[in-house]
């Protein structure tokens, strides 16, 4: 999974170097280059969250594979996240 975040890191900075640098671009090339930068700091923060929070794979209630991590400041927790399964709604 990191070595297909570093491709596209790269592919989108290369983008985004080109995009920076001509005079031939135009306005959809601009949105191209945004919305594959959004999107490639949306997909590393879900890496981030996921290592952070310590969630496991799957639910030890139903075994479901639809567990996230909440983020609860008001949990007295380091880091503050809450696994929670979308499937059955344990919560730990």
């Amino acid at each position: 999974m990191f070595a297909a975040i570093k491709t596209t890191s790269r592919d989108i900075w290369q983008l985004v170097n080109w995009l920076t640098h001509t005079s031939t671009a135009c306005l959809h090339e601009a949105h191209l280059a945004l919305e594959a930068t959004a999107n490639l700091l949306a997909t590393i923060s879900l890496v981030v969250i996921h290592a952070e929070s310590g969630a496991p794979d799957t639910c030890p209630a139903c075994h479901s594979y639809r567990v996230v991590a909440v983020f609860e400041p008001d949990v007295d927790r380091d880091p503050p996240y809450v696994s929670l399964c979308e499937l059955c709604g344990w919560i730990n």
